[in-house]
């Protein structure tokens, strides 16, 4: 090492700690890079509301910093510059935790390095020995950082850690968020920082924030100087013959009315970015929990928030999630609350045995409306269950046909005498595995293979997406025989049993678009449309969790059969594929 390097390292270990706050540090340090909508020098004013839980950061009677809240609201640059800080001023051994491994790399190269390599007082500690910098793991000289995926169990099992950064908690695979938490015992002065989006109520994320004092953060009305937290239910707009057209918005129309109206005073604020900068620069924070211990912080706000998001937006997001209703799904419901308005999602749907008439349709063919028709099989040892149905593009969508055929050459003609493309026959194997892939080799049918997971990731150029079916994968139909790796494979998804049963209940008990059965349907059809209760469960590390489980001895087989309908039909964009 230099000369000139050891005694800046030197210098810098034996000056005083600036005594900023990280925030107004960051302002005199800090260069935003070009991936963000605000690059160049850092100004705190952009985000206002970000000041305060960057100065909990800065206090070493601090322990547990939780922050649930909107995507895209200023928190993952936040968080970037709390790291440059501590690099800078109070250095430790640190850990930045993803999601998944791929995503950290991606943030790593993109966002995170760009921002340090920027700043002056970080970029002279990074290290002159290549080896010591990667994309993951930087030996600054002050202190290590690692940035890791929670999908990495082994990478998780570290050395002690005292500045800890999970990000997206939302989003880690079970066991992670404990086996990493542990991680910052060894130091006194520790800090375990939870930013993140929320999932389901009680998850990881929303048990931090209410752990914490749970702070809101509070503008101020200029009509009546009363302070409130803006929340979505305060934004307006006109349900009007310009606005709603043949049960369609007119969202041109329909934003000319949107406005925000104060809760106390009713003063109503137009949507523009001057009038929502002034709300956010007047904010102040309250605690709301003064029971909780004083190491423990925690803050919330919402989409509403940040002056950048347009309230028109907000609307519109919302109005096509409760369209999405009628098509029997209330995933994009359920994404509205987590990443626009950084709420929990508390689950609503109630789901007995009790059996109850299904919504019957004519028996009128063809169908103007048929958009795709999908044959759906369940394996048993003896037999089959077979269902054929008709989706519209609107999600709506008709019984053709159910039965139990015998053989693959019988679900063949089943296939051929009511129209389905043998691609479009989905066969489950979950059972016999090999013989259904065989049959699908021989017939040209795809297999699915249902799953406890409520999603599943999906590569869309930079962006990860989760659905309800996996990406498509190649199974071997002959493995076990001479012509195993000889063959072309054949096609299999995933589906998420929970995610796609929880849409066909909602559709089943007319909570959606149309979905009807035959008038010849029958009791064993009915009987085994209602043979799967919803129930809740706590997993180990006490999130809440729901499943579908049998009930007595009713068989389920149509049930899946119907279950897999719905996967099909995410497949093919009638129904929400998101999950």
């Amino acid at each position: 090492m230099e000369k000139s390097t050891v005694e800046a390292i030197a210098r810098r270990a034996i000056a005083p700690r600036s005594t900023d706050p990280p925030w107004r540090w960051a302002e005199k340090n800090i260069v935003v890079d070009k991936t963000s909508p605000f690059p160049g020098k850092f100004n705190a004013n952009i985000a206002p509301w970000t000041k305060e839980p960057m100065e909990c950061f800065g206090d070493n009677r601090v322990k547990d910093l939780a922050i649930m809240c909107s995507a895209q609201s200023g928190k993952t640059q936040m968080v970037i510059t709390l790291a440059a800080w501590c690099i800078a001023q109070d250095p430790g051994p640190a850990m930045w935790v993803m999601a998944a491994q791929d995503e950290a790399k991606t943030f790593a190269r993109t966002r995170l390095m760009p921002t340090l390599e920027n700043c002056d007082a970080v970029a002279e500690l990074f290290p002159n020995d290549r080896h010591a910098k990667t994309t993951l793991e930087i030996n600054f000289a002050s202190m290590p950082l690692v940035i890791n995926g929670a999908n990495s169990q082994s990478k998780l099992q570290s050395k002690p850690i005292r500045w800890l950064f999970l990000d997206e908690v939302r989003n880690y695979p079970p066991g992670a968020y404990e086996m990493v938490i542990k991680r910052t015992r060894a130091f006194w002065n520790a800090r375990r920082v939870v930013i993140s989006t929320p999932d389901h109520e009680n998850d990881h994320v929303h048990r931090a924030y209410l752990a914490g004092d749970q702070r809101v953060y509070e503008v101020l009305c200029p009509e009546c100087d009363d302070r409130h937290e803006m929340n979505f239910e305060n934004i307006k707009f006109d349900t009007n013959e310009k606005t709603y057209v043949n049960d369609e918005w007119d969202f041109d129309e329909l934003g000319k009315t949107i406005r925000y109206e104060c809760p106390h005073c009713q003063a109503q604020f137009l949507d523009r970015q001057d009038i929502r900068k002034a709300f956010a620069i007047s904010g102040k924070w309250r605690a709301t929990n003064p029971q909780a211990p004083s190491e423990k912080v925690s803050f919330k706000w919402s989409a509403v928030l940040p002056p950048w998001v347009s309230w028109r937006d907000l609307v519109q997001e919302f109005l096509q999630a409760k369209a999405a209703l009628k098509v029997g799904t209330t995933v994009p419901l359920k994404i509205f609350k987590a990443e626009s308005l950084g709420v929990p999602w508390v689950e609503e749907m109630e789901t007995d045995d009790e059996i109850r008439e299904l919504p019957v349709h004519d028996e009128s063919w063809p169908w103007a409306d048929e958009a795709f028709r999908f044959a759906t099989v369940d394996v048993q040892r003896d037999l089959f269950y077979l269902v054929v149905r008709a989706w519209a593009l609107d999600g709506q969508s008709r019984l053709v046909h159910w039965s139990k055929p015998l053989t693959f050459d019988s679900i063949e003609d089943l296939r051929a005498k009511y129209n389905v493309k043998p691609h479009l026959v989905f066969i489950d194997s979950g059972y016999n595995a090999q013989k259904v892939y065989a049959a699908c080799k021989q017939f040209g049918f795809t297999s699915l293979k249902g799953a406890k997971t409520k999603d599943f990731a999906h590569k869309i150029k930079e962006e990860t997406i989760r659905r309800a079916f996996s990406p498509r994968v190649y199974v071997d139909p002959a493995v076990g025989t001479k012509s195993q790796g000889r063959v072309r494979p054949v096609t299999l998804f995933h589906w998420s049993n929970p995610t796609c049963k929880d849409v066909l209940a909602n559709l089943r008990d007319a909570k959606g678009a149309s979905w009807t059965v035959t008038p010849d349907a029958g009791n064993e059809y009915e009987l085994q449309m209602f043979s799967e209760r919803r129930r809740e469960r706590h997993d180990k590390a006490g999130q809440t969790v729901y499943e579908w489980h049998r009930v007595g001895k009713r068989g389920n087989h149509i049930w899946d059969c119907e279950g897999m309908q719905i996967a099909a039909a995410m497949m093919a964009k009638c129904l929400a594929e998101n999950a």
